[in-house]
C-alpha cells in the first residue's frame, strides 16, 4: 500500500488511476548495457538484479558481486532475486532483509574489475561487434573544431579531446599523450580504447553521467602511472551544450 502523503507527493491522478509524475519519469535513463563487458555505472544508490546470478557458475557470480560492489555508493542497496544471495562475503554486503534478499553496500575494497569477463570462468563472453554508431562525417569537423575552441578558452586550456558519446574522438587540445595511447597494428579514433588502463572505468562512467544528466561530471584525485612514477588526476567531462 502507498501513503496518502507518497500518493500525493509522486504520483497523479489520470484516467481511472495514478501515474508518477512527469519529473520523476523525465529523471530515468533507459541505456543498453553489458554486465559482462561494460564498464560498470557508478554511485548507485539502487542496484536491482534480480534471477540473472542463479544462470551463472559460482566463479563468475564472484566477479560479478565485485563489480557490483565497485558500482554502489557506500551504503547503496543490492535486491537480488529470491533463489539469489551474495555468499560468504559479508565485508562486502551486509544483509538487511533475509526474506526479500535485500543487501546494503559494506566497506570492503571491491578489488580489481574483472572485466571483459571470461566465458572460461563459468559464464558469458562480451559480444564481439560493437553497436556503437559510426563517427559523425568529416564535414562537420570544422564546426566541432570552433565549439571546442570557445570551450576551452573559457577555460585554463588543460589537454582535452572532445568526444561524442559513443567515444569517438572529434577534437584534440594539448598534450594528449599521457593519457592516451595507440595500441599497436591497430588504427584507433575511439577514446575507450586507447585510454590508459588506470582510467579506463572512471571515463565512461564520467562520459555517461555527464551525458545523461547534461551536467559536468568531476572525478577528483584519481590515482595513474605516467612516465612510471604516480600521479593524480581531476577528470572533468562537460557536455558541450554548456559552451553555447
Amino acid at each position: 500500500m502507498i501513503s496518502a502523503e507518497r500518493l500525493q507527493q509522486f504520483f497523479q491522478l489520470k484516467d481511472d488511476g495514478y501515474q508518477v509524475r512527469p519529473e520523476i519519469r523525465d529523471s530515468v535513463v533507459f541505456a543498453l548495457h553489458s554486465t559482462f563487458g561494460d564498464p560498470p555505472f557508478t554511485r548507485l544508490d539502487l542496484l536491482c538484479c534480480r534471477n540473472m546470478l542463479i544462470y551463472l557458475g559460482a566463479p563468475l557470480q564472484r566477479q560479478i558481486l565485485t563489480i557490483f560492489h565497485y558500482a554502489l555508493q557506500p551504503g547503496g542497496l543490492l535486491f537480488l532475486g529470491s533463489s539469489e544471495t551474495c555468499g560468504p562475503e559479508r565485508d562486502r554486503f551486509v544483509p538487511l532483509n533475509s526474506r526479500w534478499k535485500i543487501y546494503r553496500r559494506g566497506e570492503g575494497l571491491s578489488g580489481p574489475l574483472p572485466l571483459p569477463l571470461s566465458s572460461e570462468q563459468g559464464g558469458l563472453s562480451a559480444p564481439a561487434e560493437s553497436s556503437l554508431p559510426p563517427p559523425p562525417r568529416t564535414a562537420r569537423s570544422n564546426d566541432v573544431g570552433q565549439q571546442a575552441q570557445r570551450l576551452l578558452l573559457a577555460q585554463y586550456t588543460p589537454p582535452a579531446v572532445v568526444v561524442n558519446a559513443a567515444g569517438d574522438i572529434l577534437y584534440v587540445n594539448g598534450r594528449t599523450g599521457r593519457y592516451l595511447e595507440l595500441p599497436p597494428g591497430k588504427v584507433l579514433v575511439n577514446i575507450f580504447e586507447m585510454v590508459q588502463e588506470d582510467l579506463r572505468y572512471e571515463l565512461p562512467a564520467a562520459i555517461r553521467q555527464a551525458s545523461a544528466e547534461r551536467a559536468e561530471t568531476v572525478r577528483r584525485n584519481l590515482r595513474l602511472t605516467v612516465g612510471g612514477g604516480p600521479v593524480l588526476l581531476d577528470l572533468t567531462v562537460r557536455p558541450m551544450g554548456q559552451a553555447e
